[in-house]
């Protein structure tokens, strides 16, 4: 038997401090009253982490507007922390058109507190008494903010534009996972278009765009006993089960920039376009009463149950943004702050090597 981590599973990809994460609920009793509510729940509960790792996937691309000029480069590692605000710290499962009965009104997401979590239950034989499953939503994590490092290259190429790019190879994390991460991106100087203007000292202005794309699987192992039911399927295995997060970020950005020897300030407005997945795969049980016995048969196995499409707040997938920091440059050495302001909010700071 083995205890499920949600956050651990799913946010592994943030290649920090996930062990210090505390354990919850474990995310088979969410499939308990069907692939339906199940799919409504892990989606509510998830979304607020998700949302802040995609933010987190569209920042450190830039600390300058000013391309590399033709063979130049820079390698930069830089550290986003995404903010998670206040209104998505929480859910209402009553809200969410389920089966089941909550218990309360407001529940924790990943992203609120460690108390105050509903009761789901569900009756499973509506013309007898005592035929129900009852069990607790999970617990929040107490951490509303979700901190991920991004490595980024950039060399310049013909007509003041800069090739930008990410790479993590698929690699294993701890016994069960697997996470790769891409992401292609360029920059552009307009100023060249713009005849005198593009003799201003200091001054610079650029378009760039970026895409990043991140896969986590996890494997899982959700067994009828897990749940304290009896197995009376001939499913043959449960142990197929797999969780699968990807994650494609698309970012949209006119920057500017003023240059100076050693200082740079620079801003960046733009869109921020982010599309996320959450699967599970495999045969999951489901329990149903028969007799006294909470039991477990064929037509209550759930296969491939969860595909999630998971949006912000507001329901959309693309978000504004709007972006300021400064950079020092000491020598080869660039040591940069910034701010991104948006529906999820990003504080960053880097340190890079640069060639011009």
């Amino acid at each position: 038997m083995k205890k499920l981590n949600c956050i651990q599973i799913v946010f592994v990809c943030i290649l920090t401090q996930t062990t210090a994460f505390s354990q919850i609920a474990d995310i088979g009793k969410l499939l308990s009253g069907g692939a339906s509510d199940g799919e409504k729940l892990i989606g509510a509960y998830i979304s607020p982490y998700a949302n802040a790792l995609g933010s987190n996937l569209a920042a450190g691309w830039y600390n300058t507007a000013k391309p590399h000029k033709l063979g130049g480069f820079d390698l930069t590692l830089t550290v986003n922390t995404c903010f998670i605000p206040t209104a998505d710290k929480t859910f209402n499962p009553n809200e969410l058109g389920l089966d089941g009965t909550s218990s309360s009104s407001t529940s924790p997401t990943a992203a609120g507190s460690k108390n105050n979590t509903a009761t789901m239950s569900y009756d499973l034989k509506p013309s007898l008494t005592g035929d129900e499953i009852n069990y607790n939503l999970p617990q929040g994590t107490g951490l509303s903010f979700v901190p991920a490092p991004m490595i980024k290259a950039g060399v310049g190429f013909i007509k003041k534009t800069e090739i930008m790019g990410r790479y993590l190879p698929n690699v294993k994390i701890g016994k069960n996972g697997s996470l790769g991460m891409w992401g292609v991106g360029l920059k552009h100087d307009l100023m060249q278009y713009f005849g005198p203007a593009d003799k201003i000292p200091v001054f610079n202005m650029s378009f760039m765009y970026a895409y990043t794309q991140l896969k986590n699987s996890t494997e899982m192992n959700i067994t009828p006993d897990l749940l304290g039911a009896k197995d009376l399927s001939s499913v043959g295995t449960f142990d197929n089960q797999r969780m699968g997060l990807t994650i494609g970020s698309h970012t949209l950005n006119i920057l500017i920039s003023a240059d100076l020897p050693v200082v740079t300030f620079y801003g960046g407005a733009g869109l921020l376009i982010t599309n996320t997945n959450l699967f599970l795969y495999g045969n999951y049980p489901q329990p149903t009463i028969s007799g006294t016995e909470m039991v477990v048969y064929d037509a209550n196995v759930l296969k491939d149950p969860i595909n999630i499409k998971i949006k912000n707040s507001s329901g959309s997938v693309l978000a504004p943004r709007l972006n300021a920091g400064i950079r020092f440059k000491m020598g080869i050495i660039t040591l940069h702050f910034d701010y991104t302001k948006a529906d999820y909010s990003i504080a960053s700071a880097g340190l890079g090597i640069s060639f011009r």
